[in-house]
C-alpha cells in the first residue's frame, strides 16, 4: 500500500510589484534618457500627454451632484466595480490637484533657471542618438525599448556596459535572454560595438559587422574570438603556431584590428563641446542670524526644467468622470490606462524626491568638500548614505549611477563622492580616491620608454605616506583602466 506524504515548508522570496519595478527603472535613468522614457510612455499609454499648461484642471462635475453617486441607469455590476476602484484611489482628487506642477516637479530656483537658460550647442549626445536609433528599430517593441533605455543608461564614458545583463534582468524582472537580444541589437547600432561588456566583445562585434558587409578578415576574427589572451599579450609567435599561419599574416591581422574602435563611446564630440548637463545643483547660501552673525547653508535643487511636461490626458480625465455610464469593457480599459499613468507620474515624483534626499545626505556627509574643494573629500561608502536616510543601499546605488551634480568646484558624478578609506603615516584616514588620483599622476608623468612597474609605483606612494601593496596598486590601476607596464611602453 502506498502512502502519500505532504510536507509544508517556508521560504522567503523577494517579489517586486509593478510599481516598484517602475520606480527602480526610472531611478536608474540619467536625465538625458528620462526624456526618451517619457516619450516612450506617452506613445504607449493614451492616458498620458505632453502639455505646456500646468497640471490641474477645473472641476467639471455638475453642481450639487457627487461623482460617487450612481446614476439611475447605472447597472449593479458597474456600481460594484466603481466601489472596488474607489477603495484605494480618489480619481477626482488626483486629477484636480492644483498644488502640483507637471509630473510633480517644483519650479526651478532662480539660479537653477539661470543654469537652464545658458545657451548650449545643439549637439546630440551619444545616448540620445542611440535612443533615436532604437526607437526606429522595427525589431524592438515597447518592452524591448524599455530594456534598451536601461542598457544605454548604464553605458560608461568609453561606451562599455557597466553592469551585467543578469543585473538588468533582475532589476526589470525580464528574462535575461531578452536583455541579451536587445543588447545585441544595440551593439550593431552606430557606432558599432557600443555597449559591449568588454574589449573582446567590442572588437568581435565590429569584425562580424565588417564581415557581413563584405570586409571580412578571417584571421583577425579567429584571433579575437578564439585566442584573445594571446592577442592581448601580443604573442605573435604563439598565434602563428596556433593558427598555422606566418608572422606576416598575424601582423597583418593585428594591423586590421588596430583600425577598429576600442572605445566607441569616445570621439563623438570634441572635448570642449562635450557638455555635461547636471541632474542636480548644490548652491552655497549665506543668511544672517538674529544675533548678527552670518551662517552658510547648502541648497540642493533638481535641474529638470528642460524636461517635457507630462500629465493625465484631458480626454481621459473626462472619461474617468463619466466612467459610470460606460460599458464594462471600455470602463476597464480607461481605468487601467489612467491607473498606469498615475503609477508613472508617481514614480517620476518619487524619483525626484529620492534624488534630493540622497544628494542632501551626500552634502551633509561631505560638507568639507563643498566648503573647501576636492582636497577635502572624505572616505565614504554607499552604506553611510543609506544609513543616514534609512534607505536601501541598492536604491542609493541607482540614484548615484550616471547622475551629475554641479558645485562651485565643478561638475561631478555622484559616484565621485564614494570611496574607501586608507590610513596614512600620520594616522589620518584619507579617501582612496586621492590615492588613485596620485597613482594616475605618477603614470602620466613616467618615461614611456621605461614605464614604471606596479611595485615601483607602490614604493613611490609609500614615500609619500600612502602604504599600499603592489596588488592594491594593480587593483587601482585596473579601476582606472590603465594597462600594464608592458603595454604602456613606447618605442
Amino acid at each position: 500500500m502506498m502512502y502519500l506524504r505532504q510536507e509544508v515548508s517556508m521560504r522567503q522570496d523577494m517579489v517586486q510589484t509593478p510599481q516598484q519595478i517602475l520606480r527602480s527603472e526610472l531611478l536608474q535613468l540619467p536625465v538625458m534618457l528620462l526624456e526618451a522614457r517619457l516619450k516612450l510612455e506617452v506613445e504607449e499609454n493614451p492616458a498620458l500627454e505632453f502639455a505646456e499648461a500646468e497640471l490641474g484642471v477645473e472641476d467639471l462635475r455638475e453642481p450639487g451632484k457627487e461623482d460617487d453617486e450612481p446614476d439611475d441607469d447605472q447597472t449593479k455590476e458597474n456600481v460594484e466595480m466603481d466601489e472596488a476602484l474607489s477603495d484605494e484611489d480618489n480619481w477626482d482628487e488626483f486629477i484636480n490637484e492644483d498644488n502640483l506642477t507637471p509630473y510633480g516637479r517644483e519650479p526651478a530656483s532662480q539660479s537653477t533657471q539661470e543654469l537652464l537658460d545658458i545657451p548650449r550647442p545643439q549637439i546630440q549626445t551619444l545616448q540620445e542618438r542611440l535612443a533615436d536609433q532604437m526607437q526606429m528599430d522595427p525589431a524592438l517593441d515597447y518592452e524591448d525599448q524599455r530594456l534598451g533605455l536601461e542598457i544605454i543608461g548604464n553605458m560608461g564614458d568609453s561606451g562599455y556596459l557597466e553592469c551585467g545583463t543578469d543585473y538588468l534582468a533582475l532589476l526589470l524582472e525580464a528574462p535575461e535572454e531578452r536583455v541579451e537580444r536587445v543588447l545585441a541589437r544595440i551593439q550593431h547600432y552606430d557606432p558599432v560595438g557600443i555597449c559591449a561588456r568588454n574589449l573582446r566583445e567590442c572588437l568581435l562585434v565590429q569584425l562580424e559587422v565588417l564581415a557581413e558587409n563584405g570586409h571580412a578578415n578571417p584571421v583577425a576574427l579567429r584571433i579575437v574570438r578564439d585566442h584573445y589572451e594571446e592577442f592581448s599579450g601580443k604573442r605573435y609567435e604563439n598565434l602563428a603556431r596556433l593558427l598555422g599561419g606566418s608572422l606576416e599574416e598575424i601582423r597583418a591581422a593585428f594591423a586590421f584590428i588596430a583600425r577598429l574602435n576600442p572605445k566607441p563611446g569616445q570621439g563623438e564630440l570634441k572635448e570642449k563641446e562635450n557638455y555635461i548637463i547636471p541632474d542636480l545643483v548644490v548652491e552655497r547660501v549665506e543668511h544672517e542670524l538674529e544675533d548678527g552673525t552670518r551662517e552658510e547653508d547648502f541648497v540642493v535643487s533638481l535641474v529638470d526644467g528642460s524636461m517635457p511636461t507630462v500629465r493625465i490626458s484631458r480626454a481621459y480625465e473626462e472619461l474617468i468622470r463619466s466612467r459610470k455610464k460606460m460599458e464594462k469593457s471600455v470602463r476597464e480599459f480607461v481605468v487601467r490606462k489612467v491607473e498606469s499613468a498615475r503609477w508613472f507620474l508617481s514614480a517620476i515624483q518619487q524619483r525626484r524626491e529620492t534624488m534630493l534626499r540622497v544628494t542632501r545626505s551626500i552634502v551633509k556627509l561631505q560638507i568639507e568638500f563643498f566648503r573647501y574643494g576636492k582636497e577635502a573629500i572624505r572616505p565614504m561608502i554607499l552604506r553611510d548614505v543609506a544609513e543616514d536616510i534609512e534607505m536601501d543601499i541598492s536604491t542609493v546605488s541607482r540614484v548615484t549611477n550616471r547622475k551629475y551634480v554641479q558645485t562651485e568646484w565643478g561638475v561631478f558624478e555622484l559616484k565621485y563622492f564614494f570611496s574607501e578609506r586608507l590610513a596614512t603615516d600620520s594616522g589620518e584616514d584619507v579617501s582612496t580616491k586621492i590615492i588613485r588620483d596620485r597613482l594616475k599622476a605618477i603614470i602620466d608623468g613616467e618615461d614611456k620608454k621605461k614605464p614604471l612597474s606596479d611595485q615601483t609605483i607602490a614604493n613611490l606612494l609609500k614615500k609619500e605616506g600612502y602604504h599600499v601593496a603592489r596588488r592594491t596598486v594593480q587593483k587601482y590601476r585596473e579601476q582606472l583602466r590603465i594597462p600594464v607596464k608592458r603595454l604602456r611602453r613606447e618605442i
